[in-house]
């Protein structure tokens, strides 16, 4: 089976998924909308806007020849302008679409939206009359106007300033001389927003070769952010990209595991997801994209790693339309992939790496391929070179006399760290596990507020804030702390002393654990149900715990 063969059997077996998220009902208000718990169950009152962006991977599907048998091209293009039709609709007044409430103004959503109807458009534009293809243009045009005046203030998340970068581009090369896309949005205003967005990436990109989520190293999401500057890349060598996507594969090929797994509970937020589409888009040009694209085949044929298949509906489109990028892409890849180098898990000998900036360890040696995260309490991923077993020791759960939940893993940061070769010692508070669900009480407020401040521009801005601290870097600490000693040789050990006032009780997590909010967190992959006695969380490592006031064997 080929490359080609593998994405495409993928994107063939949740066509009918996809498909079914649309209404297709000429006498339905909601023509063309994507999200079936808006339009069908009709248990929400406002569409999710991030389904509209599924148009590009069919548009890729459509023009590339790549569609299953018995399914008519034409038919596909009639949908994606159905597509259209359901965008014009849902969005608002300022030119913003919403994910998650009603007069959200998602930066993020507006723009990926925007990119992927161009990026569609791009490539049907041979099929479309011009009034249609005036259409699409004018769909788009009030999606790139919010993202030339607009911001996202309450992180630094490079992934979407990729997307908004990447539509404000393909914008400018489209629109220019339609006079009506023009007057709606400036193509200068665009190409000048786009350049300062590529620069702000650039500029919180590690040396080390990660760009930042929410200010650390994810290798997941920066698989995302990879499908949008590749594209950039490619289009735009004016941006001089080619040296930070260099650093940032480079980077990326330390996070492909010897059992075709990718990435994990060590990432800052806590993603193992692998986006396959930019990264294949630039296999001819990179050694360490094609290294990657060849290695993780295998990974997303046998489901080891989080594939299209296990991907819930509010992160299917983006994930579709990479798998659609990549089986494009694969067409022409098989000289570049025969000649790719091996990854650092496949690598003759031993070798140990370090990103001190983001905190992680890569360890590779006769006993393991291993993964540290000091900057996460201490965290562990470790693989048997043969890929058959792994350990994962996501840090320490426990839990107060109050009941409520603690770890090493949330967002404390550590009291100390000390890496000296085949030894690893840190010391990393307890804090509260950011684990809080809304109830009828909080969603009232919070559809008040919709309807009412959250108009405001401003006041939206302060309350994703507070959101974002309240789910994901509000560090409450109790009075303990875990002092955790890893010892890579001449087996690996990993021991815990638990020290400190609160009294807290130890909660076995043989399967991991994460601490802080990720809706892109938690996906299934295949070594998740695997074994655990003499299987794979526990055949490589050694766990002693020590209890309050004790030492444990650190």
């Amino acid at each position: 089976m080929t490359g080609h063969d593998v994405f495409l059997d993928e994107i063939h077996a949740n066509l009918p998924r996809l498909l079914g998220a649309f209404d297709v009902n000429p006498a339905s208000s909601s023509l063309g909308c994507g999200d079936r718990f808006h339009w069908a169950w009709k248990l929400i009152d406002f569409p999710n806007a991030t389904f509209q962006g599924a148009v590009h991977g069919l548009a890729i599907l459509a023009a590339g020849d790549m569609l299953p048998a018995g399914i008519d091209q034409a038919a596909i293009v009639e949908r994606c302008s159905h597509m259209i039709d359901g965008l014009a609709r849902m969005t608002r007044a300022d030119g913003s679409l919403e994910e998650a409430f009603p007069h959200e103004a998602s930066f993020c959503v507006t723009s990926l939206v925007a990119h992927d109807v161009l990026a569609a458009l791009d490539r049907l534009e041979a099929y479309l009359p011009d009034a249609e293809r005036a259409r699409w243009l004018a769909a788009a045009a009030p999606l790139i106007a919010h993202t030339i005046r607009s911001d996202e203030t309450h992180g630094l998340i490079s992934n979407h300033l990729a997307t908004a970068a990447a539509a404000l581009f393909r914008w400018c090369a489209l629109a220019r001389g339609s006079v009506e896309a023009e007057r709606t949005a400036s193509p200068a205003a665009a190409e000048d927003k786009g350049q300062r967005l590529v620069e702000r990436i650039l500029a919180h990109q590690s040396p080390e070769g990660w760009f930042s989520e929410y200010g650390g190293a994810d290798p997941g999401y920066q698989t995302l952010c990879t499908d949008y500057l590749a594209w950039l890349h490619r289009t735009r060598p004016d941006l001089e990209l080619r040296a930070p996507l260099q650093r940032s594969l480079r980077f990326l090929s330390h996070f492909a595991h010897p059992d075709r797994s990718f990435a994990g509970v060590y990432g800052h937020r806590n993603t193992r997801v692998y986006q396959p589409g930019g990264i294949a888009e630039l296999a001819g040009e990179f050694p360490e994209a094609a290294a990657l694209t060849r290695f993780m085949l295998t990974g997303i044929a046998e489901r080891t790693c989080v594939g299209l298949s296990a991907i819930d509906a509010p992160n299917l489109v983006p994930m579709f339309n990479s798998y659609c990028k990549a089986a494009a892409a694969m067409r022409d890849l098989n000289p570049a992939l025969g000649s790719a180098p091996p990854l650092p898990c496949q690598r003759a000998g031993a070798f140990q790496e370090r990103f001190d900036h983001a905190g992680l360890i890569v360890d590779k040696r006769a006993t393991g391929y291993t993964v540290i995260n000091w900057k996460k309490g201490g965290t562990v991923a470790s693989y048997r070179l043969d890929g058959r077993a792994a350990h994962i020791d996501a840090g320490v759960l426990a839990r107060t006399a109050k009941g409520r939940l603690v770890s090493t893993q949330g967002p404390g940061g550590v009291l100390e760290a000390a890496v000296d070769g085949d030894r690893v010692v840190v010391r990393a508070p307890f804090t509260e596990v950011l684990d809080r669900r809304p109830g009828p009480f909080d969603f009232l407020l919070l559809r008040a507020a919709c309807l009412t401040v959250m108009r405001f521009a401003p006041t939206r801005a302060w309350i994703k804030r507070a959101l974002v601290r309240l789910l994901m870097t509000k560090a409450r600490p109790v009075a303990a702390w875990n002092r955790r000693t890893i010892t890579l040789a001449p087996a690996l050990t990993v021991s815990d002393a638990q020290q400190g006032e609160a009294a807290l009780e130890v909660v076995p997590a043989a399967r991991g654990f994460v601490a802080i909010h990720g809706a892109t967190q938690g996906y299934w992959q295949r070594g998740d149900d695997a074994p655990i006695d003499g299987g794979a969380h526990n055949a490589v490592g050694v766990v002693e715990r020590g209890g309050i006031g004790e030492r444990g064997a650190a």
